[in-house]
């Protein structure tokens, strides 16, 4: 059995992402337990922004466009990754690169972290991604290039 936000916390582990800031379509207690349910796996949220979206109909209808002015006012100082949707149903698969490179820090949803379990759990095999921009210009250690696309470019 796959858990979508077990996925989530097995992509971050993946990415050696011990903290992370977020993005959430939810009510403030909800956020509340995304973020506990990370801690108790060893991974700090350092920053969360929740969108307060009380309705999970209108969660699927948010417009995906948003998210990198919404990702912008994260405080991603201490972080080591980005969760820009910690919620299956709302979209944000065209702006996670873009947020990625706007940041310059690995960025991925819930989404793609159970579809890259998905895939790994299946022993499907597929070439990573391209490196992305902010990849090539960040320095130290290299992160795994479009962390979006860890659902390929990572097995374990």
């Amino acid at each position: 059995m796959i858990s979508r936000s077990g996925a989530l916390v097995t992509a971050l582990q993946a990415l050696g992402a011990g903290r992370a800031a977020i993005v959430t379509p939810y009510m403030e207690p909800l956020t509340d337990s995304v973020a506990g349910y990370l801690a108790s796996h060893s991974i700090e949220v350092v920053d969360r922004i929740s969108l307060a979206v009380p309705d999970n109909v209108e969660v699927g209808r948010l417009d995906p466009t948003r998210l990198p002015e919404i990702a912008a006012r994260l405080d991603v100082s201490r972080a080591q990754a980005i969760v820009l949707s910690a919620c299956v149903q709302m979209p944000s698969l065209e702006v996670l690169e873009p947020v990625e490179e706007q940041l310059g820090l690995p960025t991925l949803s819930t989404a793609t972290a159970t579809a890259r379990e998905v895939v790994r759990r299946l022993g499907i095999d597929a070439p990573p991604p391209p490196p992305s921009s902010a990849q090539a210009t960040r320095s130290g250690p290299k992160r795994p290039p479009r962390a979006f696309a860890l659902m390929t470019a990572m097995r374990s």
